[in-house]
């Protein structure tokens, strides 16, 4: 026990103790921070051996041919962990390599204790499972005095997944290249730029660079110059703003030809998502688009001639309407005849009488006679007016028109045409509204269906011409009719004749269809008038019985 007293000197004993006792702490210290070192040490290997790429720590005493590692690169060499804590032959460890790295390791390792240089090996190993992995050993053999092989510590770091990565970039790289290889078209690649630096074989063919000799492919002068400026930009714009890229332009070849190509690309992007690199194809259209202007060129070849078709028809339809007129009036020439002889009997009667009263020196009388000169003179010029403007030709004319009017100015027409054996009866509807369309048409409709009327009833009847205001609303129009809601004037022609099987009603409008015998009717008479109906901006209905007659009436929009 060490104590001190005033009146107590220290001596030789005193100060050897004291030494001791310094040197004790001193010692002990060193031992604490030593401790403190080797743990940091220790946890700085760990945090090292933490790491996914980092299998662990070797060492191999080479004199005792033992080699001792932690747990880690025990199970990856299939070693137990109790042998390897105590050290296990290095034999077990190399028998663990794949037999074909095998014979390079032991050289490797040979080299390295023999020269003292750094090791450094990759290697396959082959676990008990037979599962491969790659593997990296690091470390340095120490020579004793005698140059002779001592230690040999090192660190082993797994790159397996490294290795399977860069061998699947490969079995990429290789299978992008050989299908770009067979692909009809030219495929290539380019950087983030748009700098080309790849291309296959078919894209070097084309335009006579050699192969491999990317650099001298100036593709952008071999674009034809009308095609050049828009390529130029889409490309542009694709590059800063990575948006996919595609195009059409002409493509000069070796030979100087140039031919049309669409050209596709798509960007690739790093894990950042930037784009780093751009894989494209060139696809040749020349035989498409050569088709699509022989294909434009005879579409309108035959819009030309489908042009010409529709005059031509329109002029046979003109012809066609225009020869129905005529063959009306050429039923209408008996009774038109008969009343002109009627007319002009009158007209020499009365000329006559007035040249006997006038050689006579009589001139009583003479203005009577005058009076009926002047009115059959008058019902002759308004029947051959009639007549003249029935036949002329002339396109339609549709305004606003007194549809009752046009009806009793051809009812003395309509009677001379039915003959005595056809009673006829015209009730016009009292105030009816004006109808938009066009007199000499509507003229020639009625006259047409009076006529058809007539041609029904061989053994004579009656035929009833009826106007009238019609509203129709949108619940009356029957699904799949051709009317539409509004305000009509209608004019109906029925008759009391044949009548018509719902075969025939069916086809009634159908154009070229008629029931009646070679020679006596063209089949266009109500397909006619449908279409001008139509044409006016109104509808046609037709409702027939056989035995019971036939109902046509004519919808005209109101004006």
């Amino acid at each position: 026990m060490l104590s001190h007293s005033p009146e107590r000197r220290f001596d030789l004993e005193d100060r050897r103790r004291l030494m001791s006792l310094a040197r004790f702490a001193s010692a002990a210290n060193q031992a604490r921070m030593a401790d403190q070192a080797l743990l940091a040490a220790q946890e700085r290997i760990e945090l090292a051996l933490s790491n996914a790429q980092i299998v662990g720590l070797w060492e191999w005493n080479v004199a005792q041919d033992l080699l001792r590692a932690d747990e880690r690169v025990a199970d990856l060499f299939s070693v137990d962990r109790i042998r390897m804590a105590t050290g296990a032959p290095v034999a077990e460890f190399l028998n663990a390599i794949h037999p074909a790295d095998r014979v390079r390791v032991e050289g490797e390792i040979a080299t390295a204790m023999s020269t003292g240089a750094p090791y450094a090996s990759e290697y396959r190993i082959v676990s008990a499972r037979g599962e491969i992995r790659h593997v990296l050993a690091r470390g340095r053999c120490q020579q004793g005095p005698d140059g002779q092989a001592r230690r040999f510590p090192g660190v082993l770091i797994e790159i397996t997944d490294q290795r399977r990565a860069e061998h699947a970039s490969r079995t990429s790289d290789q299978q992008f290249q050989s299908l770009a290889r067979v692909m009809p078209n030219h495929v290539w690649t380019a950087r983030a730029d748009g700098k080309l630096d790849w291309a296959n074989e078919r894209l070097y063919a084309y335009t006579g660079v050699p192969e491999g000799a990317l650099g001298d492919l100036d593709w952008v002068a071999r674009l034809h110059p009308d095609d050049r400026p828009a390529v130029l930009a889409r490309w542009s714009t694709s590059i800063a703003s990575g948006a996919p890229y595609e195009t059409e332009f002409r493509l000069r070849r070796a030979d100087g030809v140039y031919r049309w190509h669409i050209a596709r690309a798509i960007p690739l992007r790093n894990e950042e998502g930037e784009v780093s690199h751009w894989v494209g194809t060139n696809t040749d259209i020349e035989d498409q688009k050569t088709a699509a202007q022989l294909l434009s060129d005879a579409n309108a070849v035959l819009e030309q001639r489908m042009a010409e078709r529709t005059r031509e028809l329109l002029a046979a339809e003109a012809a066609l309407r225009q020869a129905q007129k005529m063959e009306a009036l050429g039923q209408l020439t008996g009774g038109i005849a008969h009343d002109f002889n009627n007319l002009l009997t009158g007209i020499l009667g009365s000329i006559s009488l007035i040249d006997r009263r006038l050689k006579a020196g009589r001139t009583d009388s003479i203005d009577k006679y005058m009076s009926a000169v002047n009115a059959a003179a008058e019902r002759a010029a308004a029947l051959t007016h009639r007549l003249l403007a029935f036949a002329r030709r002339q396109s339609l004319d549709t305004k606003a028109q007194d549809v009752n009017a046009l009806t009793a100015g051809m009812a003395e027409m309509f009677r001379r045409t039915l003959g005595e054996g056809i009673r006829l009866e015209i009730q016009l509807a009292p105030q009816l509204w004006s109808a938009f369309t066009d007199a000499n048409q509507f003229e020639n409709a009625l006259l047409n269906l009076v006529i058809n009327a007539r041609d029904a009833m061989p053994d004579g009847g009656t035929l009833t011409i009826v106007t009238s205001n019609v509203r129709i609303d949108a619940a009356e129009v029957r699904e799949g009719a051709d009317a539409e809601p509004g305000e009509y004037v209608a004019v109906s022609v029925s008759d009391t004749g044949v009548g018509m099987t719902p075969e025939v009603l069916a086809r009634a409008f159908d154009p070229f269809f008629t029931t009646k015998p070679i020679g006596q009717g063209t089949g266009l008479g109500l397909s006619m008038i449908y279409g001008f109906v139509k044409q006016c901006g109104g509808h046609t209905h037709i409702r027939s019985e056989p035995g019971s007659g036939t109902s046509i009436t004519l919808y005209l929009r109101r004006a």
